[in-house]
């Protein structure tokens, strides 16, 4: 995640505000270079899960992550955009706000279609 500056994620309307970071956005960088080496993608892969691990022990559900809101910095990838994010704290599920993609891509305990 990008070093995180100052936050309220108690507020009415929590916020985050990050430092900056510098890199391309993991989509860009992927329609500039094409397809990664899988050791690539691999390493991305854990660095965000071990990101994520952080966001979530911080009482924070990110709800959003794709390519787009992934910086490969040159410090390695930071997961930033955390505009729909949840507190878990908060008395409201994140399932129960409105849905940040299209129904196509929800899951299937959200969309209430069966395996």
């Amino acid at each position: 995640m990008a070093r995180l500056v100052a936050s309220d994620i108690d507020a009415e309307r929590p916020w985050l505000a990050t430092s900056y970071v510098p890199g391309p956005l993991a989509l860009q960088a992927g329609r500039r270079r094409g397809p990664l080496p899988w050791t690539e993608v691999a390493a991305i892969g854990a660095a965000l899960a071990d990101g994520l691990v952080h966001v979530h022990q911080a009482g924070v559900v990110h709800r959003d992550l794709k390519p787009s809101n992934i910086l490969l910095s040159p410090k390695g990838p930071r997961i930033i955009d955390f505009g729909i994010a949840w507190s878990t704290g908060r008395a409201r599920s994140p399932m129960s706000a409105p849905p940040s993609a299209p129904p196509a891509s929800w899951p299937p305990s959200r969309s209430g279609a069966s395996r």
